[in-house]
């Protein structure tokens, strides 16, 4: 923008490739505007009707030009403003989780970890929908679903509708949320509603693990049951008669899980007065298999947050998503962690030192190398890579991370300095 190569070989070509003038409100369509659709851009007076007319021609590009510029570096947190939870699921289809709104962290999450706090208005959406299978092609029909929860009131813990967003939705259920005396309640829509209600409350300011199963098993009826703390609190391992629609249990849909937030208050009896949740949540997943009370025992038990990831991505059962929700530190989103190997031309690793070639992930991952390294080692091979996948709120963020090097007495030291890196927006 405010450029081209038009100087070279074109007959009018201007003098000089750079613009000097003012510009402002340009996009790129992918299909032909109109003339109509040019005069009603052309008319519009105002910078939200020219975007709202730009948007609903759907644009693959749109620059409104107004932001303020500075020469200054970007010294800011980055990604706080949308954080991304990711899905460590190992699921082909990860489904990368969304935060709207603001969340803090409890340090002292359920399996010696962190948690995320939402606030009773923020919530977390994935990204992915239709038709992505399992997700949404149509929802899932045999399913478990478990999570960590710790509250003082009521609210949703998750739950699933065919609007990405909290609004716009016509059709929700498979979801999990509080109710307004602090009992657990899980509700899925056969052509009904259907409910499982614990009979004792949990809304204690106490981590509690709270899991449901549901799987059809004939055309009339299904398998619904609802654990707490490792316990069987509702539903019967019989199989309860629901009237299904065609041996679905949950209706019928495409669309997106919300975690922290349900449209559990319209129309449901037992419904929480305030659909988005207040307190911490953590270690959510979702399986495309039904869960038995063993794996229900074997998950509660475990006492740290990599044992409890082991189990939910095999060792006790495959996730079809997994939302850890310990993402977030202190108020900062990391965009990724540098990590340093350097291997000598005679193939060894020089750091860290091993015999050989250097491992994918360097056994430190401090952002320094300050160990000396005899220059007789001939020429070396610097290589600098995250080792942790950022989320796509930093991907269209580059860092140019600054080296230092100092050679002293037949040596030399080298440092990454990633804190006074420069960000480019």
């Amino acid at each position: 923008l405010g450029w081209s190569n038009a100087t070279q070989g074109w007959p009018d070509g201007p003098t000089n490739r750079y613009f000097t003038g003012s510009l402002a409100q340009i996009a790129v369509f992918s299909n032909v505007l109109s003339a109509i659709k040019v005069s009603t851009l052309y008319s519009q007076t105002s910078t939200t009707n020219y975007n709202n007319v730009v948007q609903s021609y759907s644009p693959k590009s749109n620059w409104n030009l107004q932001d303020n510029p500075t020469t200054s570096l970007y010294t800011g947190s980055i990604g706080t403003s949308s954080p991304m939870f990711p899905d460590y699921s190992n699921n082909p289809g990860t489904n990368l989780g969304n935060g709207q709104g603001s969340f803090t962290v409890d340090p002292n999450g359920p399996l010696n970890d962190t948690a995320t706090v939402l606030n009773g208005s923020s919530y977390i959406s994935t990204t992915d929908g239709p038709p992505i299978a399992f997700y949404s092609s149509p929802g899932p029909q045999t399913f478990s679903i478990a999570a960590w929860f710790k509250t003082t009131t009521d609210g949703s813990i998750v739950g699933f509708t065919n609007s990405q967003s909290n609004t716009g939705q016509s059709n929700w259920d498979r979801h999990i949320w509080i109710d307004n005396t602090g009992h657990v309640v899980f509700g899925v829509y056969p052509n009904q509603i259907y409910e499982l209600k614990s009979p004792s409350t949990y809304s204690d300011n106490a981590w509690h693990f709270v899991v449901v199963t549901v799987q059809p098993v004939s055309l009339t009826q299904a398998t619904v049951l609802l654990y707490v703390d490792g316990t069987l609190v509702a539903g019967n391992t019989n199989d309860e008669t629901l009237p299904l629609a065609n041996g679905d249990p949950a209706q019928v849909y495409g669309g997106w899980w919300h975690l922290g937030w349900s449209n559990a208050t319209q129309y449901w009896p037992d419904g929480p007065t305030n659909g988005y949740f207040t307190g911490s949540l953590a270690q959510i997943a979702v399986f495309n298999s039904v869960l038995s009370a063993t794996n229900v025992s074997s998950l509660e038990s475990e006492t740290t947050s990599g044992g409890y990831a082991s189990a939910v991505t095999g060792s006790v059962a495959a996730s079809n998503s997994y939302w850890p929700l310990d993402q977030i530190t202190g108020s900062n989103i990391p965009c990724s962690y540098i990590g340093v190997t350097i291997l000598s031309s005679g193939g060894n690793c020089v750091y860290p030192v091993e015999t050989g070639s250097c491992p994918s992930f360097a056994t430190n991952a401090g952002l320094f190398l300050d160990e000396p390294i005899p220059l007789s080692l001939g020429s070396l091979i610097f290589t600098t890579y995250s080792l942790n996948s950022a989320p796509t709120t930093c991907s269209n963020l580059h860092l140019s991370v600054e080296w230092e090097l100092q050679i002293t007495n037949g040596s030399f030291s080298a440092s990454l300095y990633h804190d006074i890196g420069y960000v480019i927006l």
